[in-house]
């Protein structure tokens, strides 16, 4: 393990939104807060807001039955976005330099980043690559050069952080790790006095962990499925017309037809259709619908199910692994836990520095809604 790759994990808590949902610098608009002279546009700020909202619906719809769900992202949004510049401009002061390699590199890497999430292109040649790169530039309103730009500032701010900070993160003692792994599964057992004291976000961290090795632990399937979409919401006919198909794909099954060969062609759930089917081991409680999870669980390893319904169509599920509940090992998931520890640590670190350049900053709000970020930088 090494402190390096720890900087990287934890610093994309600052730079995240910068790249994914970074407007023009030239778009017209008012000015929501200005950094040391430099300014926050407001439509930059509410593209990262919309960015982040719809990253969190789709991966933790729960957040938003909290009353001040909102308030909380738009907080979060406008954190990040002052300490990103605070830590671009430390990085300048101190004549922080990278490599045109280095953002050759990364910008390759972010290509097939993008290239990867259109799923209308499954095994994109390099024209198609850069097309698609050159579309989502449009999209964000940027040249290629004012992105090249954009992002030497971006890594010239993680190099300067990582340069800064990984003195300071040590790796744990294994009689460390062992206090630690000791907590977690307490935490897994449902224990809270664990988690008393610690701050917010370290106790959501060290929960999220606890539920992530439970799931790893927990008795799980591999499944493979063919989904017909046919929600139950849909008209009676449409129902009855993905049943149909259905039942025919389970007779070309019975007949000695390949699994996977039919989900490519039939299964209306493109990534795992691109798979054979595959959408890897589940366990219990995961979100998946529960005639899905009953069906899943009761069949034998190898057997196909017959066409089953669920609120969202239709479904065929064949299942290639049934693994136990083990208990968990320290020897297996030791590595893990160090590196999470070291992440803490370095968690621990940036927030240290970043609270000083805030402190040493000229922030000023222009937007009245923001005033709590105002008064949090001048503290």
């Amino acid at each position: 393990m090494r402190t390096t790759s720890t900087s990287k994990f934890a610093l994309a808590a600052i730079l995240a939104l910068a790249l994914s949902a970074a407007a023009n610098a030239k778009v017209v608009g008012d000015n929501i807060a200005t950094v040391n002279g430099e300014p926050i546009l407001r439509s930059e700020y509410d593209h990262n807001l919309q960015a982040l909202t719809e990253r969190y619906r789709a991966t933790m719809p729960r957040f938003f039955e909290q009353k001040d769900a909102d308030k909380q992202l738009q907080d979060m949004v406008m954190d990040q976005m002052l300490e990103a510049v605070l830590v671009e401009q430390a990085a300048e002061q101190a004549k922080v330099q990278v490599h045109d390699r280095d953002i050759d590199e990364r910008v390759e890497k972010l290509k097939k980043q993008v290239v990867s999430a259109d799923d209308s292109i499954k095994t994109p040649t390099e024209a198609e690559t850069q097309a698609a790169f050159d579309k989502e530039l449009k999209l964000e309103g940027l040249t290629y050069e004012e992105f090249r730009d954009k992002l030497r500032r971006q890594l010239e701010a993680e190099k300067y952080v990582q340069e800064s900070l990984r003195p300071m993160v040590k790796q744990p003692s294994d009689e460390e790790v062992q206090k630690f792994f000791d907590k977690v599964q307490s935490v897994i057992k449902g224990s809270t006095a664990t988690l008393a004291g610690m701050d917010k976000d370290d106790a959501q961290e060290v929960t999220g962990l606890a539920m992530q090795l439970k799931d790893m632990s927990a008795e799980r399937v591999q499944v493979s499925h063919i989904f017909f979409k046919a929600p139950d919401t849909a008209p009676v006919a449409d129902r009855s017309k993905a049943y149909e198909t259905a039942k025919d794909v389970k007779k070309q099954l019975d007949n000695g037809a390949d699994f996977a060969e039919l989900a490519r062609k039939y299964s209306q759930d493109a990534e795992s259709a691109s798979r054979g089917g595959d959408i890897g081991a589940i366990v219990r409680g995961m979100g998946l619908p529960l005639e899905f999870e009953k069906q899943a669980f009761a069949l034998p390893v190898g057997q196909i199910s017959e066409p089953f319904e669920s609120p969202l169509g239709y479904h065929i599920v064949k299942v290639m692994d049934h693994v136990a509940a083990q208990p968990l090992r320290l020897d297996e998931i030791k590595e893990r836990l160090a590196t999470f520890m070291m992440n803490q640590q370095f968690r621990a670190e940036l927030a240290k520095m970043v609270k000083k350049l805030r402190e040493k900053a000229s922030i000023t709000m222009t937007d009245a809604a923001n005033a709590k970020a105002d008064a949090k930088a001048r503290n």
